[in-house]
């Protein structure tokens, strides 16, 4: 097995055995990168000096018997909308070429804490406002999207850039890409993990969340962000576990490959003694409303003062989705978050009964890149960024943590995404319940192969 091949809990064990070093371990990832990166457009910016730097720090610490922990020398990447220091903060677009960010944002600057070797910054959709990361190529199936926004992120652990990579999720940015190419996408309860220094597309809406190969790397990434030891909660059984199907009209609206993927996934969960069961989540089909009100009446907030400055520099679609956010009117955005309140009034009672809701992550498989309109079974005409989002909004509007799991793959071997909601702030229960289930679908993941990478750049 190549360096590059271990899981960060594998990393992890080998650098506490004294089995290699950081610097060993950095090398092969930046290594993985110069072969990885040309073909599949995964990283934005690198900074290996500092990288090597830290990775020094970390091998001296590990020497004199100081290892802070677990991500102590693990390298890792963060997605371009975060701060770090002494680097302009892209966000994937033109209009952020500089100055440097003075200061870390405060994920990163958690990260580093905790001994994280921080080596690059990965592509993104422009200010996160899309959900195709056109810039990168998926490299489970280079002819389809990688989904976003956090695509980048994705395309890292997934071809080995990375073991796991910092993303940010505002209607599904780690989850749907973690989707699409194969990986674990995990979002905590919103506010469990500081923003602060990350460029925002919705305040209110905004998450950090991790991607990776397992459950239990992402929740030892959310754990050190967060200050829990989410991987202590993963048990060994599913027996006595209650999972909820989510059901109803919206729950409808999915491909029919992805609906018998679910229905397998029920079944296999039977098997094992879970009681699964049948639950109405109220108002689920207006929540992707609320969130498209909320999400572009702050971000266009947020831009009006640069979009000034800078009109001719935003992309066209993101200056126009920009310019649409400015008209919604102030009674429908404290209407919609006068919603957001009713929802997370109704879902409590639901949540009484359940250890978690399994859901799709998203309606249907990565589509060609580029492809808009989508014919579905029953004779509808769906819109690809409405496919993506319709079931991982729900988790952005309640603020519930939640996990994509790699499940299945469609006929032309794409992959699929399922999905677990969690209770607030119980992420030991949601992760525990993820952690199982990946078990049992024969997680954590492999990596693309260097023979299945397209052979130009998707950049």
């Amino acid at each position: 097995m190549s360096l590059f091949e271990l899981t960060l809990t594998q990393a992890d064990e080998a650098l506490t055995r004294g089995d290699l070093s950081p610097t060993e371990l950095l090398r092969a990832f930046l290594d993985r990168a110069d072969e990885v990166d040309p073909k599949c457009g995964v990283l934005a910016a690198r900074f290996d000096d500092a990288a090597f730097t830290a990775a020094e720090q970390a091998e001296k610490r590990i020497a004199r018997g100081e290892r802070r922990g677990r991500l102590d020398g693990i390298p890792l990447t963060v997605k371009s909308l975060y701060d770090v220091a002494g680097l302009p903060t892209s966000a994937g677009s033109a209009v952020r070429t500089g100055p440097a960010a003075e200061r870390d944002a405060d994920a990163v600057a958690a990260l580093r804490e905790a001994g994280a070797v921080i080596f690059a910054t990965t592509r993104m959709d422009e200010f996160g406002l899309g959900v195709d990361c056109p810039a990168t190529t998926n490299p489970r199936a280079p002819e389809r999207d990688t989904g976003g926004s956090s695509g980048g992120a994705a395309a890292a652990v997934v071809t080995g850039v990375s073991p796991v990579a910092l993303g940010s999720d505002t209607g599904g940015s780690v989850r749907i890409p973690a989707a699409h190419c194969g990986a674990v996408g995990f979002k905590p309860t919103y506010g469990t993990i500081s923003t602060t220094g990350m460029v925002p597309l919705s305040w209110s809406l905004d998450h950090v969340g991790a991607l990776g190969r397992s459950v239990r790397d992402c929740a030892t990434v959310i754990g050190a962000l967060s200050g829990t030891t989410l991987p202590d909660a993963a048990r060994t059984t599913l027996a006595g576990r209650r999972v909820g199907l989510a059901t109803g009209p919206l729950f409808n609206q999915v491909s029919g490959e992805v609906a018998d993927n679910v229905e397998r996934a029920r079944r296999l969960l039977t098997k094992t003694g879970v009681e699964v069961a049948p639950i109405e989540l109220p108002f689920a089909e207006l929540v992707s409303h609320a969130v498209r009100i909320i999400m572009m009446s702050e971000a266009s907030s947020f831009h009006r003062p640069y979009m000034a400055e800078q009109f001719d520099a935003y992309g066209s679609t993101v200056r126009q989705r920009l310019e649409e956010g400015s008209l919604v009117p102030a009674r429908d955005y404290i209407d919609a978050q006068r919603f957001r309140a009713k929802v997370l009034h109704a879902w409590r009672e639901a949540w009484q009964d359940v250890d978690a809701v399994l859901m799709p992550t998203t309606a249907v498989a990565a589509v060609p890149r580029g492809e808009f309109w989508l014919p579905m079974e029953d004779g509808r005409t769906d819109l690809t960024p409405f496919a993506y989002t319709r079931f991982t909004h729900l988790a952005n509007l309640t603020g519930l943590p939640a996990v994509s799991l790699p499940f299945g793959t469609s006929q032309d071997g794409v992959p699929f995404g399922l999905q677990l909601l969690g209770r607030p702030h119980d992420e030991q229960t949601l992760v525990a319940v993820a952690h199982e289930i990946e078990t049992l679908a024969g997680g954590p993941w492999p990596q693309a192969t260097s023979d299945s990478l397209p052979t130009a750049s998707g950049a």
